[in-house]
């Protein structure tokens, strides 16, 4: 007698599927092991972005430490500076290029880095006591103001009000912040300054561009109000208040 071929199931009929190894892409595993047996569903994860994996390393752009990085307005761009001097550019998502380094904007390793708010630039600070602006569509240092006696180790823009003017705050070890205008043909002068006396560590403008956050050595956060911005020149020294 010969044996009868399996029948193919019906339609309604109970089918018993082999098990996967591979877990879902939705769900977050940990294990010390190789073995994706051994690993344990610690919770499921629903991927909301467009990045390639929920962690990207950017690497090979820098041979030193990196010592800030901005995305841009749009969240397309990312750049970073480094004590190696230079400035990359990469791709947000994938295949997250590296399309861009700049080498030769600071004689001294960069610390801090913004994207402007409203134009192709880029402001960098530096040890070298250098504020400098980069058009990123070219590449070419467009600008540079020697900016402070000491080490620049922060840097914040903001939009002014009504004014529609482009400030950037810094501040440095020679204990004092500057707020400079941002535009490309603007003043070399810096429209207001404060004096602290110890190295100033970070600034931070406010959402609306009237106060700038300052921390320093002396284990405190500093606030400064801009009261107007209706005399933007000079008189702006006067609304620049504690």
């Amino acid at each position: 007698m010969s044996k009868r071929g399996t029948s193919p199931p019906g339609d309604g009929q109970l089918v018993k599927r082999a098990r996967s190894n591979t877990p879902p892409r939705t769900q977050l595993v940990i294990s010390s092991s190789g073995d994706d047996r051994q690993k344990g569903l610690v919770r499921t994860v629903k991927r909301t972005s467009n990045l390639e994996a929920p962690i990207i390393s950017l690497s090979g752009a820098h041979s030193a430490e990196i010592l800030s990085c901005r995305f841009d307005p749009t969240g397309q761009n990312i750049a970073a500076c480094s004590a190696d001097r230079s400035v990359s550019l990469w791709r947000t998502f994938s295949p997250n290029t590296n399309y861009g380094l700049l080498s030769s904007l600071h004689k001294a390793p960069i610390l801090d880095l913004h994207w402007s708010l409203y134009s192709p630039t880029l402001y960098t600070v530096s040890a070298d006591h250098v504020l400098g602006f980069t058009d990123v569509t070219t590449g070419q240092r467009v600008r540079k103001i020697r900016a402070h006696r000491g080490i620049i180790n922060a840097l914040d823009r903001t939009m002014a009000g009504g004014a529609g003017i482009e400030l950037v705050a810094t501040g440095s070890d020679d204990g004092s912040v500057r707020v400079w205008e941002g535009d490309v043909e603007g003043s070399k002068q810096s429209v207001a300054v404060w004096e602290l006396g110890c190295p100033v560590t970070g600034v931070c403008w406010s959402a609306d561009g009237q106060h700038v956050y300052v921390a320093a050595l002396d284990n405190e956060i500093h606030v400064r109000i801009l009261l107007s911005f209706s005399c933007f020149k000079k008189p702006l020294l006067r609304h620049w208040k504690r």
